[in-house]
């Protein structure tokens, strides 16, 4: 998916966020994704959605989000991150209704 973002739409790495609502580790995606020999630029960032907060990005992938269905505050949080593209991935199903 991450691919296709950066091949197919050309969104530079750099402009891309993972968040996650639960623990951090790049390792889950299959992917080096923060190598110490690569360029600010040529990192995506990896982040919980907690440690996110008060932060935005451009383009913003959204992981699961299981563990933010049960806060309004931690929803909010993990989908108002996206200045121009939100993409959950892993979830189906109605958001709830606060």
């Amino acid at each position: 998916f991450i691919d296709r973002l950066v091949t197919v739409d050309q969104i530079p790495l750099s402009e891309i966020v993972v968040l996650t609502c639960t623990t951090v580790d790049g390792s889950m995606f299959g992917l080096q994704l923060l190598s110490e020999s690569m360029s600010a630029g040529d990192r995506i960032r990896v982040e919980s959605v907690w440690r996110f907060k008060g932060q935005e990005a451009p383009v913003v992938v959204l992981t699961d989000l299981g563990a933010a269905l049960n806060s309004r505050e931690v929803l909010y949080t993990a989908l108002s991150r996206a200045q121009v593209r939100l993409c959950i991935v892993g979830f189906s199903g109605p958001l709830p209704v606060f």
